[in-house]
């Protein structure tokens, strides 16, 4: 027990050597692990950022997907060495283009391309181009179903 003198009383009943043990305590927040968990997110959020807008290769194995049939459709083959085949004819691309119009001037006829998965892809962008330049614009290629 502490015996306090008259004295050293002050106007609140307190002795004035006494001191109060929680107010003996400075309460203080370490932030130094708030920051580093900060910036632990902020390495984590700028290294997604950057891996959505690089653009990252694709392994792909073309032609296979899901397709729907289309009737009534003009067809052209493209083997495996390049060579467009139309109505069973060896054709050019602008050859090929330019008997498409003569069979089928109306250009909403949908226009199929069977490439061999073997033929390179410049046979198929040439004459797709070919096609293009003619005026048709409903161009598909035809793919095998996935399995």
């Amino acid at each position: 027990m502490r015996i306090i003198q008259p004295d050293t009383i002050d106007s609140a009943g307190r002795g004035k050597g006494y001191v109060h043990k929680l107010s003996a305590r400075k309460i203080r927040i370490d932030m130094i692990p708030l920051l580093d968990i900060i910036f632990i997110l902020l390495i984590f959020l700028i290294l997604e950022v950057v891996s959505l807008t690089v653009r990252r290769g694709l392994e792909l194995e073309i032609p296979k997907g899901a397709g729907g049939i289309i009737p009534e459709s003009i067809t052209l083959e493209i083997d495996q060495y390049g060579t467009i085949v139309f109505e069973g004819n060896r054709v050019t691309s602008k050859q090929a283009s330019e008997m498409v119009m003569a069979k089928q001037p109306d250009s909403r006829v949908p226009i199929i391309i069977r490439g061999d998965e073997r033929s390179r892809l410049g046979n198929s962008i040439d004459l797709l181009s070919s096609l293009q330049e003619a005026g048709l614009d409903n161009i598909y290629f035809e793919i095998t179903e996935d399995e």
